[in-house]
């Protein structure tokens, strides 16, 4: 299944499928636009969805990955809820040494 797509399946067979959000489509580099203007947009639009999932009955937390995704979501989180709660997990070089 593609992105965005949603399919229902009973007794093993394919009911309907259909696209349940399209993806903006990307139009290449505009020319007016300079670094500064793209950074301030990025982080605006990521500002904003990430308070628009903050919402909920029950506390929130984070996974952690150690990457600039999820420290940039879990920095935004964080102007809304300052309390939230972060793990992460450390899988050793080995598999059968388990997780730390």
């Amino acid at each position: 299944m593609l992105p965005g797509q949603a399919m229902e399946v009973r007794a093993g067979c394919v009911e309907r499928r259909w696209t349940w959000y399209r993806l903006p489509l990307f139009r290449g580099i505009r020319a007016d636009l300079d670094e500064a203007s793209a950074l301030d947009g990025t982080v605006t639009h990521l500002r904003r969805a990430v308070h628009r999932q903050m919402v909920a009955d029950v506390p929130l937390g984070a996974f952690l990955s150690g990457g600039l995704d999820s420290s940039a979501v879990v920095a935004f989180a964080h102007e809304v809820n300052p309390g939230i709660r972060c793990f992460t997990i450390e899988i050793s070089g080995d598999l059968e040494g388990g997780v730390r």
